[in-house]
C-alpha cells in the first residue's frame, strides 16, 4: 500500500470529521429526549474494521462502546455500508 502524503491525510481526516459531525447533527435534530438535545448524552464516531475509534469528539467519557458491538456483530460478518446503533449502557466495559 503506498504511503499517503500530509495533504491526503488532512483531506481524509477532514472528511471523516465532517461525517462524524453530520451524524451528531442528525441525532440531535431527530431526538425527542432532552438528554440528547440538551445534555448531548450520546456518542457518534467512526471506527475501523478492528473496532478502534478513528474519529470522535468525546470518546473517553463513554468507554469502549465498540467492544460490545463487535461482540454482537463479528467483524467477519460486517459488510461495507453497514450501520450499527448501540443503546446498552450496561453492555460497555
Amino acid at each position: 500500500m503506498p504511503e499517503a502524503d500530509g495533504v491526503a491525510l488532512g483531506v481524509i481526516k477532514g472528511a471523516l470529521r465532517a461525517l462524524q459531525v453530520e451524524m451528531e447533527n442528525i441525532i440531535e435534530r431527530t431526538a425527542m429526549s432532552p438528554f440528547i438535545n440538551e445534555k448531548r448524552d450520546y456518542f457518534a464516531g467512526v471506527s475501523d474494521a478492528a473496532g478502534d475509534v478513528v474519529v470522535s469528539d468525546n470518546y473517553t467519557s463513554y468507554g469502549n462502546v465498540m467492544d460490545s458491538v463487535v461482540r454482537q456483530f463479528p467483524a467477519a460478518e460486517m459488510r461495507a455500508g453497514d450501520i450499527f446503533c448501540h443503546n446498552d449502557c450496561y453492555g460497555s466495559e
